[in-house]
């Protein structure tokens, strides 16, 4: 990656909790590390979700995330840098971000676990611009 710790570069970190911390897993896979926190368990999902006329029941489950958080580590990485964080759920913010920074890292994730299978690999409407 073209992060110079030298250079004056404006930085967009983009989506998936890259303020907070890494996805650690689910299910079988979850992993509580030393120094686990409630502080970093975020709660996705749940409701419904009407996606291409059909109705959809969206799981409801915990995400536990793992610090150091990916915007932190970014920050230590490239100290001259001016880093910017949108957490994607406004995609026009987050292309604006883009748009607006010398470089963009993006975190996307899709968290998954035993007996939660996804509907297919495609993004969903509302993220395909």
């Amino acid at each position: 990656m073209p992060l110079s710790p030298a250079k004056r570069q404006s930085i967009a970190i983009i989506g998936a909790h890259a303020d907070l911390g890494v996805h650690s897993g689910g299910g079988s896979s979850q992993v509580l590390g030393i120094g686990h926190s409630q502080n970093l368990e975020v709660h996705i999902g749940g409701g419904l979700r009407v996606i291409a006329g059909e109705s959809w029941d969206i799981p409801g489950d915990g995400v536990v995330l793992h610090a150091p958080s990916p915007l932190s580590e970014i920050g230590k990485i490239a100290p001259k840098a001016r880093l910017s964080f949108s957490s994607g759920d406004d995609i026009t913010e987050a292309v604006a971000a883009a748009k607006k920074a010398d470089i963009a890292i993006v975190f996307a994730r899709q968290h998954m676990r035993e007996g939660v299978d996804v509907y297919g690999l495609a993004l969903p409407a509302s993220r395909r611009r």
